[in-house]
């Protein structure tokens, strides 16, 4: 294992990076500050990426200087465009961002390609699929400096991520930055109960509106947080939190000076995310057996919890990706009954139009009226395909309906 650059030459133990990448680069963030602002407006998903975050995870990645920085989900692309920035003043860096949604191209390039040069979109490579069909040993090459930005959710997730990609990434120099994790030790966040149940999954959390967990200095609602403590204690590692890094290894006079330099949307705030790396340790690893995982149909439980938001960090409702990625078996699949449905589905202008063309059923119009809203309300060509794509699955999962 190569000794990683942000490990001390002396003591053996890791740096706090979390802060040092902003001590180091606050003239940077302060140069790129008009652009972040401009970028996350054009994107047009604030609550997905705050302009503190913007600005510390590039600060990470010119601190870092990663030969690869893989994104494991997009959505519309605040996080894709931090890379870019980043990526274009590295020069060499390349980003591979995998997603299911397309709303990258169809959305947000478009509405930034005037704001930005040719060359930001130069080293960045946008994959439009499932990533645990893809295999990571083709993508990142002995001796390269890998970056993984995880922000794709659930246990399956975590579970490829652990058994296929680690393993790939355990001899190279890694950090794994782990987004909508927050330290509870420094949010403020209530020990009651109220009136909501404690949390069993992300899933109840968009069903029921249970509490955010609250695992050691962890708090949350993304299920990977729980494989990725017990990953960490069993190859004596430590689960990092970007939050304690800034608010304890930075220094009173340092603080005086950042806040000077940096606007107060960027210093002192929350940044909500975590990090781990193989390189704390000398081995040998410990990991889950390699999986390679199959499609899942969508539960009764993921159909009808539409576009749900969590407090910490609105995101795209596991609903609608699951949904978008079971498109092509929905297709396939289509019962010969609901084919004319389905071609009038395809042919429909717009997203009432596919509204109208589905057939009367209780259980189909309570579900595409929270997609139809939520479709209106955006206005995006990306949004209908997803629409039309629901749909059909609904189609395909109630054929006698």
């Amino acid at each position: 294992m190569s000794k990683s650059r942000c490990l001390d030459e002396v003591t053996g133990h890791w740096r706090d990076i979390a802060a040092s990448c902003l001590t180091a680069n606050a003239s940077e963030i302060a140069e790129a500050m008009p652009m972040f602002t401009t970028l996350s407006m054009a994107v047009g998903r604030p609550g997905d990426l705050s302009i503190a975050q913007w600005a510390h995870l590039y600060a990470l990645i010119l601190q870092y200087r990663p030969d690869v920085i893989v994104e494991l989900g997009r959505g519309y692309g605040n996080s894709t465009c931090v890379f870019a920035l980043a990526a274009q003043k590295l020069i060499n860096t390349r980003v591979l961002s995998f997603c299911l949604s397309d709303d990258w191209e169809q959305r947000t390039v478009p509405a930034i390609k005037d704001l930005v040069d040719d060359c930001f979109f130069e080293n960045l490579q946008i994959n439009n699929g499932d990533f645990t069909t893809v295999s990571f040993n083709e993508l990142v090459k002995p001796g390269q400096r890998v970056l993984l930005f995880w922000d794709a959710h659930g246990y399956q997730v975590a579970e490829f991520v652990l058994s296929n990609v680690m393993p790939v990434f355990a001899d190279n120099e890694h950090l794994i930055v782990m987004h909508d994790i927050t330290d509870n030790r420094y949010c403020g966040m209530s020990k009651s109960y109220g009136d909501k149940p404690f949390w069993s999954s992300m899933d109840e959390y968009y069903r029921r509106g249970t509490n955010f967990y609250n695992i050691s200095w962890l708090t949350g609602v993304v299920d990977q947080a729980i494989p990725v403590l017990d990953f960490c204690f069993r190859n004596d590692i430590t689960l990092h939190s970007a939050d304690k890094d800034v608010q304890e290894q930075i220094d009173p006079v340092t603080r005086a000076k950042l806040a000077e330099q940096l606007p107060p949307e960027i210093f002192p705030q929350l940044y909500h995310w975590a990090y781990f790396t193989l390189n704390e340790a000398t081995g040998p690893y410990h990991f889950p057996p390699s999986v390679q995982l199959a499609t899942v149909e969508p539960t009764e439980v993921q159909v009808l919890a539409i576009h749900e938001q969590p407090a910490i960090s609105s995101k795209r409702s596991s609903t609608a990706t699951l949904l978008e990625g079971n498109s092509a078996q929905t297709n396939q699949t289509m019962p010969a009954a609901s084919a004319i449905w389905s071609q009038k589905i395809s042919e429909a202008p717009s997203v009432s139009s596919v509204q109208e063309a589905l057939p009367a059923s209780d259980t189909i119009s309570a579900v595409t009226r929270d997609l139809n809203r939520d479709c209106n309300s955006s206005g995006s060509p990306s949004l209908l395909t997803r629409m039309r794509i629901a749909a059909k699955f609904l189609l395909n999962r109630y054929p006698e309906q």
